[in-house]
């Protein structure tokens, strides 16, 4: 059976403690709400028939998920430049987190997300699919070419060697996303009187 672990991180923390243990490592990512039903079945199941909700409009559009294979990074002997350069296409170390628009504050009641990452055993790694074998034409269909790879079919749960559910803190993220808030409504709220104001004369 494969082994869980959980931790709970500061949201300012995440890259500097997930990069380490995401390095030299394939993992596929879902988010919380998916465990369960993972651990049900045994197995990630592929998603090419919509049978479950998307975690992203990425996920919809992805080039694996239509040909019914499970998502995956492969971040083996990747640089960390690398990595660190395909956060711009994909935010690994919080790919689900819900966007706060700068002039709101976000609620004292925001729940924590958590995120699991399921870790790939190395028998496994002989049947993936990587993106960089994708045809250029087909590039049209979300991937992202130097970490995204896939396993063709469902994933059985005996090819999982770790599954690390990480916990998101987002109270220092809380607290100065609204003292920004504050400031920038303090700046902008008179203008937009000021403006309203010369409208209606």
């Amino acid at each position: 059976m494969n082994t869980k672990e959980t931790i709970t991180v500061d949201s300012t923390q995440l890259l500097p403690v997930l990069l380490p243990r995401l390095r030299d490592r394939v993992f596929h990512v879902t988010p919380i709400e998916n465990l369960s039903g993972i651990e049900a079945t045994g197995a990630i199941q592929h998603n090419g028939d919509k049978k479950f909700k998307f975690a992203s409009s990425m996920s919809e559009n992805s080039y694996g998920r239509r040909r019914k294979w499970v998502c995956l990074f492969d971040f083996r002997g990747k640089a960390e430049k690398t990595l660190r350069d395909v956060r711009s296409d994909y935010m690994f170390e919080d790919p689900f987190q819900d966007v706060i628009h700068p002039f709101l504050e976000m609620p004292e009641d925001s729940p924590a997300a958590s995120t699991a990452y399921f870790f790939l055993r190395g028998e496994a790694y002989s049947r993936l699919i990587p993106a960089v074998n994708v045809r250029q034409e087909a590039v049209w269909r979300t991937l992202i070419r130097k970490v995204e790879c896939w396993y063709p079919g469902d994933i059985p749960l005996s090819l999982i060697e770790l599954v690390l559910v990480v916990n998101i803190d987002r109270t220092h993220e809380r607290q100065r996303h609204n003292i920004e808030a504050e400031r920038v409504a303090k700046i902008l709220l008179p203008i937009a009187a000021r403006r309203g104001l010369g409208s209606a004369s």
